[in-house]
């Protein structure tokens, strides 16, 4: 569990009485589904490369523009 790995990295001790209660969280979370997206047209597009195309290429997101 990767959650264990950032407790030993940390130096925290108690992982062994929070894993239980991780684990019951977990399983009561059921399957996870992705999210369905509709295409999204040129038009809208467009409209948010002019919108937020600064802050995409700021963060190195300009291919999102294409």
């Amino acid at each position: 569990m990767k959650l264990q790995r950032v407790y030993e990295c940390l130096g925290l001790s108690g992982f062994a009485d929070v894993r239980p209660k991780l684990e019951a969280y977990i399983e009561g979370l059921g399957t996870f589904a992705k999210n369905a997206h509709r295409p999204v047209s040129n038009d809208m597009k467009q409209l948010i490369g002019r919108r937020w195309g600064p802050s995409f290429r700021e963060f190195g997101y300009d291919t999102l523009l294409d």
